[in-house]
């Protein structure tokens, strides 16, 4: 009946809207449907649930020993979370309950998608394509109740969005034959048209966003040059317009304060360094877990050499502090050496002060005086980051990666800082990942009260080598005629990695990896094991050399 209706006749998009999402959840079996009204039934997305939900589908692909592809799926997820939040906050009512269900019904298809590896990555492929354009506008809770064109534009967009989980999900619906036989097809063939679609939508969204800024602003001026009269004629009316006009100036000059204080894409290297893989041995470390409960600011700097794993290390650690640490305000900045806005320490700053202050409501930057920016002194912003955050509401957490690549000067703003946070009123937890040399350059100023060290054994890869070493041994690919040898081969690879590692833990502990470590084990030891270890050689050294062949 509903898609009869759909194409009797034109209709409103948002009836539209709502109509693709009940015909979506015609599809679903019970126990789907079970689970839609389960994710439906809870609060409305907030931001730090679309980085919660590509942690899960990174967690389930990792049992499934594929590589992490949660990040790809964030620019969509950001679009979704941000439009159902837009549509509770400025619409509600039934309105609402269209934006929840958008919502779960993504979150539902990709569940349902993931138990096909080869489909689910093809699938991710083309939502990152797609999400590189999709609309992601902080000032769509000041145009979208204004702007009619903007509120269709925007359920054309979501509408489409839905056709294409009903897609997936009669896809996963077809027989195994018939899903068989289609993978024989080209993913475009049936897949490639949303692509384009989505693509023209998020076009048209943006076209309506600046016309609707443009209308906004003309708007606001005719207003001020209106007020007094309309407050002298029609003070109840014009009491209302007021507290609604008091709301949108501090919501602009929020958005004005934190534009100013950081537009750089601080998330992106984020994202590039956690699709490197997993790593959870950090989070059982004591040092680790001493600094995490500390009751009071602290320092916790991880160090090592090249190669190690740092920066994964601390994009898991980013990632683990935003599910245990929902309610606190959290930061961080990976420093990169190619990119040279990246190692100034302005940019390191306003981005750390911009993450932590994006949560406050809007109420708390009224303080601040009118057309008030953040200074370029860093001395100045922490002023103004101390005195803006609350001071007994929570913790606070600050990640930082590779601050050895800065020259000096930036380093030494940048150190200044992090002391001003440590020695201030609220509590500070820093976690700082670099090279050895920074560490003790900075111990005394900083005065770190935990200190991980990267090269200390570590039991995933241990465990690694373990396997892979047993597994030569059970196939007869690795033959000694001493079988005590075993012990010194083994000791060799866990205690001479040297960041090579890395190397193999950046290519996502799939199988090929594993084929790599098969190949380099037996071409290090083989018949010659004894007099190679013997020759005094590094292990590594020839291990390099395997891993950048096989490469």
């Amino acid at each position: 009946m509903a898609v009869a209706l759909r194409h009797a006749a034109p209709l409103k998009p948002e009836i539209r809207l709502a109509q693709a999402i009940s015909e979506y959840e015609s599809l679903l079996n019970d126990a789907q449907k079970a689970k839609m009204r389960n994710y439906r039934s809870g609060q409305p997305p907030r931001p730090s649930d679309v980085m919660r939900l590509t942690a899960e589908i990174d967690n389930d692909n990792s049992r499934r020993k594929t590589r992490c592809v949660g990040t790809r799926l964030t620019n969509i997820l950001q679009c979704l979370q941000q439009f159902s939040a837009v549509v509770d906050t400025v619409v509600g009512g039934s309105q609402s309950l269209v934006a929840s269900g958008i919502w779960a019904a993504f979150k539902l298809t990709l569940f349902a998608a993931l138990g096909w590896p080869l489909y689910f990555e093809k699938l991710s492929t083309l939502l990152m394509d797609v999400g590189r354009s999709c609309p992601r506008y902080q000032e769509l809770g000041v145009l979208y109740d204004s702007s009619t064109a903007l509120r269709r534009d925007l359920c054309e967009y979501m509408v489409l969005v839905i056709d294409l989980c009903k897609k997936t999900i009669l896809f996963l619906q077809r027989s195994i034959c018939a899903q068989v036989s289609t993978f024989w097809k080209p993913f475009e063939t049936e897949f490639g048209h949303f692509k384009g679609s989505l693509i023209s939508a998020a076009h048209a969204v943006r076209v309506q966003v600046n016309i609707a800024s443009a209308k906004e602003q003309q708007l606001e001026i005719k207003d001020n040059a209106t007020f007094r009269y309309s407050f002298a004629r029609f003070s109840d009316k014009v009491s209302l317009e007021l507290e609604e006009a008091n709301g949108l100036r501090k919501r602009k000059k929020k958005m004005q304060f934190l534009d100013a204080c950081s537009s750089y894409k601080y998330d992106t290297a984020w994202k590039q360094a956690r699709k490197s893989g997993n790593t959870n041995w950090i989070l059982e470390n004591q040092q680790y877990k001493q600094w995490f409960e500390a009751g009071e600011s602290s320092l916790l700097c991880c160090t090592g050499s090249l190669g190690v794993g740092k920066t994964v290390i601390s994009a898991n650690v980013v990632e683990n502090l935003s599910i245990q640490m929902s309610t606190a305000g959290i930061g961080y900045f990976f420093c990169r050496f190619d990119d040279a806005e990246s190692l100034r320490s302005r940019t390191i700053i306003g981005s750390v002060v911009r993450q932590l202050l994006g949560p406050l409501e809007a109420d708390a930057f009224d303080s601040l005086a009118s057309g008030a920016r953040p200074e370029s002194d860093e001395g100045q912003m922490l002023n103004q980051l101390q005195r803006l955050l609350p001071v007994h509401q929570q913790r606070y957490f600050v990640v930082l990666d590779g601050l050895d690549e800065c020259n000096p000067p930036e380093l030494k703003n940048t150190v200044h800082f992090l002391r001003g946070l440590m020695e201030g009123a609220h509590e500070f937890h820093l976690f700082c990942s670099s090279r050895q040399g920074l560490y003790q350059g900075i111990a005394g100023i900083l005065e770190p009260q935990y200190h991980v060290s990267c090269t200390q054994s570590n039991p995933e890869i241990t465990q690694y080598i373990d396997d892979a070493l047993a597994e030569l041994l059970e196939s007869g690919e690795l033959a000694l005629g001493d079988p005590a040898l075993i012990d010194t081969i083994r000791d060799a690879l866990v205690n001479g990695n040297q960041g090579i590692w890395n190397r193999i833990q950046h290519w996502g502990y799939d199988d090929l990896a594993a084929d790599y470590l098969q190949a380099l084990v037996a071409a290090c030891f083989g018949q010659t094991t004894s007099s190679f270890l013997q020759s005094g050689n590094s292990t590594f050294t020839l291990l390099y050399a395997v891993v950048i062949a096989y490469h």
